[in-house]
């Protein structure tokens, strides 16, 4: 519920931000699941980056469970 506020905190950090904010990104998602990212920031990614995001993540998903 509170993904966004945390994930700006983090990556305002200073210093590794980027790291803080990997590591913050991965763990909520994998608790929370992507209900909890802003649309926005999804459809910002898709756009400029060529790999299907929901694809590798369903991808990586399948291969855990099998």
């Amino acid at each position: 519920g509170r993904f966004t506020p945390c994930l700006v905190y983090a990556v305002n950090f200073g210093r590794d931000a980027d790291t803080l904010a990997s590591i913050l990104g991965s763990v909520s998602g994998a608790l929370c699941g992507a209900r909890d990212i802003p649309n926005e920031w999804i459809e910002r990614v898709e756009a400029s980056n060529p790999v299907r995001q929901r694809t590798l993540a369903d991808g990586l998903l399948a291969a855990v469970r099998h």
